[in-house]
């Protein structure tokens, strides 16, 4: 094959001659992936529709300017790009398969300026599958530190010593939001440049994919392996975990002093019933700080998010192992896992409704409001028909 043949760029190459026999292994799971991805069209939307009105429910008034609203908001972005990218990658994929996939007698028709084309846009859509995939996992990754910023700020309202500034002002979570994004972006970005594919013009098909990045075996220990275990999946949870024991831990602990308080109350009236008053005045004389606005719907999103993120943390430690001596059972642990964490981003506003009187309030309103502009409209047609 000669050199000219080939049209070599940096995430693809065409070539337009000595490839006609050449095609890649038909990859013996793709009835389990095609499954996945009708599961995801499905819900990917879904996603994008439910976080949307989550986003525009924390933007009501009823809602104060406070922390909480500010990370929920944020994570209802990163959660509407995240299923929008998933959206954009699953159907990417899929168009890709078609242009791929046509027959010997569709490509032999076809005119050499017409072959270019689809070569040219078969190379398109593989790089937009990569940035996709870039991008996919960067949001994924904001989301998963988003849901830990909340369990951070829920630990610091709860278990900061009284007269001490709150770590997380809500003029400062903005700014994290954006770090956090930019961060992930950063580390997601070589990913964008693991492989290297070869399409062959006159059979409009990629034959061949050649390792970059993923070739490298640090690649493949440190940031493969350890880094994003660390930073997509096992730090978030081992996070949201330690923190939600931690806040668990200083409830309880308050709790066990109210009742030694309630006691010592009703020992020292007992003893003596002229005193019980000034007993009573000084033993519950306790300074405590109320819970955080919103704390059952933290408490409820960390948990939700520890139960459905679990499966991919294990995922990712027995991958190793279950992919050299069972690698059936690793692809469908893979793609279980997966699906759990397309579930808990989509199944946030459940969790917001189940958990938060003012969100319930304010879905009424928005409800309420969309019935009497579609009863107005009723009344305005019915009139002008009149």
């Amino acid at each position: 094959m000669n050199e000219t043949s080939n049209e070599d760029y940096l995430l693809y190459v065409l070539t337009r001659s000595g490839c006609e026999e050449s095609q890649l292994e038909v990859d013996e799971y793709n009835e389990i992936f095609q499954i996945y991805k009708i599961l995801v069209l499905v819900i990917a939307p879904i996603n994008v529709l439910l976080n949307g009105i989550s986003l525009k429910i924390f933007g009501h008034r009823l809602w104060k300017n406070s922390s909480t609203s500010a990370i929920l908001k944020s994570l209802s972005v990163f959660e509407i790009c995240f299923g929008s990218s998933l959206f954009l990658h699953t159907i990417n994929s899929k168009v890709l398969e078609t242009y791929t996939r046509l027959d010997n007698y569709t490509t032999a028709n076809l005119t050499e300026k017409e072959r270019m084309v689809n070569a040219k846009l078969v190379a398109g859509m593989t790089v937009s599958q990569q940035i996709l995939s870039g991008f996919l996992f960067a949001f994924q990754i904001s989301r998963n530190w988003s849901v830990v910023l909340l369990a951070a700020y829920r630990y610091d309202a709860i278990c900061r010593k009284l007269g001490t500034v709150s770590s997380f002002p809500r003029e400062r979570i903005p700014w994290i939001m954006t770090t956090t994004m930019v961060l992930s972006g950063l580390f997601a970005l070589p990913r964008l440049f693991e492989i290297k594919s070869f399409i062959c013009i006159p059979t409009v098909m990629i034959y061949q994919e050649e390792p970059l990045l993923a070739g490298n075996l640090m690649y493949q220990l440190l940031y493969l392996g350890i880094g994003t275990f660390i930073v997509q999946s096992g730090g978030p949870v081992l996070c949201v975990c330690i923190l939600s024991f931690f806040v668990i831990r200083k409830i309880a602990l308050r709790r066990k002093f109210r009742k030694q308080n309630q006691r010592t109350v009703f020992i020292a009236a007992n003893k003596n019933e002229d005193n019980s008053g000034s007993a009573q005045q000084t033993a519950t004389k306790v300074v405590e700080r109320k819970l955080p606005s919103g704390d059952k719907l933290m408490l409820a999103l960390c948990f939700m998010f520890f139960i459905l993120e679990t499966p991919a943390f294990f995922s990712k430690i027995l991958s190793s192992y279950t992919s050299t001596n069972y690698p059936t059972l690793d692809v469908y642990i893979s793609v279980i896992a997966n699906f759990l964490i397309y579930l808990d981003s989509t199944a946030n506003v459940f969790v917001y409704m189940g958990s938060n009187p003012t969100f319930r309030t304010v879905a009424k309103l928005m409800l309420g409001r969309g019935s009497t502009t579609d009863q107005a409209k009723s009344n305005v047609s019915r009139t002008s028909d009149a």
